[in-house]
């Protein structure tokens, strides 16, 4: 099951974060500034799950699923 909005929110992430290493490796923005940028693919990450758990028990074929059983799509996140 693809959420996508959820997915909207994980590749904003992983555009800031391409954007960011783009801009440490050709020397726009130094060392401190890229650490405190922090990890942001793993925020991403974060974040995805965050809106997939929310949103995911109002979509239809989750709601089909039997109570208690999890989508195999959920464990392997």
């Amino acid at each position: 099951m693809e959420i996508p909005a959820c997915i909207d929110i994980r590749t904003g992430y992983d555009k800031r974060a391409e954007h960011a290493d783009d801009d440490f490796r050709f020397g726009k923005i130094g060392r401190k500034a890229y650490d405190r940028l922090g990890d942001l693919r793993q925020e991403g990450a974060d974040a995805y799950k965050r809106c997939f758990t929310e949103r995911a028990p109002k979509q239809p074929s989750f709601r089909s699923n039997p109570a208690g059983t999890i989508p195999a799509v959920c464990r392997a996140q």
